[in-house]
């Protein structure tokens, strides 16, 4: 059975989309029901209801798209497929893994999905949420990411943890940790050295209690919806990859 989507989860199940925030709740913490506003980065917005569960569920979809998702969200002009396998063999050509058998954990479960990377350098999962937050967007050439002056977004498919000395990653340090953000990997390994991140990599689908459904996540202590437990602050996310300023901070 499907856990609840509001609120907190209040079982030992660490749910990989995070929470939903109704109309009273925080609406810069995510998805949040109701919402009249416009899609951050984008032109769509919601109906006269406000954002529904059926603006990114289809509840008659045809079972190949993972989680029902809507074939085409947002102002998409073509199918944006997210593909997955559900078991306990994963298969790289899909672009979700939901692996079952792990003892203590469900199919909604953060620890249970792992995200393929089928084609070089470009995330499905990314092209889904593109359709409503276009400029959010784009690989390490495109406008969206990369500027004249410069970086202006997270590429969302091509930053290899560890592969660019400018940047100031570390695998090293991003594999040690005991609670590690979700990552893409087209050799279907978790921590690995074509590891890069995506939109999942920083934010909850559905949300939390930090701003934007930020992943706050220090790599230690208990996993949460919110990150894990070990007194972690948004500097954290960034310092899963980054080692800029960890000096100064430890």
């Amino acid at each position: 059975m499907a856990p609840g989507v509001l609120e907190a989860s209040r079982t030992a199940v660490v749910r990989a989309a995070g929470f939903l925030n109704g109309p009273s709740g925080f609406e810069d913490c995510g998805h949040t029901l109701g919402s009249m506003r416009q899609a951050p980065g984008g032109t769509w917005q919601p109906g006269s209801q406000g954002l529904t569960c059926t603006d990114c569920h289809d509840p008659h979809a045809d079972g190949e798209q993972y989680r029902n998702l809507v074939l085409r969200p947002g102002t998409a002009a073509e199918d944006r497929r997210v593909t997955f396998v559900a078991g306990p063999t994963n298969d790289p050509g899909k672009d979700v893994w939901v692996r079952s058998g792990l003892e203590g954990t469900e199919k909604y479960d953060a620890r249970t999905i792992y995200f393929n990377q089928p084609l070089p350098g470009q995330s499905a999962y990314a092209a889904w949420c593109q359709g409503c937050h276009a400029a959010f967007h784009g690989s390490l050439g495109s406008v969206t990411a990369r500027g004249m002056n410069g970086w202006k977004r997270h590429p969302t498919a091509e930053a290899r943890i560890g592969g660019s000395p400018r940047q100031q990653t570390s695998l090293d340090r991003y594999a040690k940790l005991a609670n590690r953000v979700p990552t893409l990997s087209p050799s279907a390994s978790w921590p690995g050295p074509d590891n890069s991140v995506s939109c999942m990599s920083c934010h909850k689908a559905h949300g939390n209690g930090n701003p934007f459904g930020l992943l706050f996540m220090a790599g230690g202590g208990t996993l949460t919806e919110n990150g894990d437990s070990q007194g972690a602050v948004y500097m954290d996310l960034c310092h899963q990859c980054h080692t800029q300023g960890l000096a100064a901070r430890f």
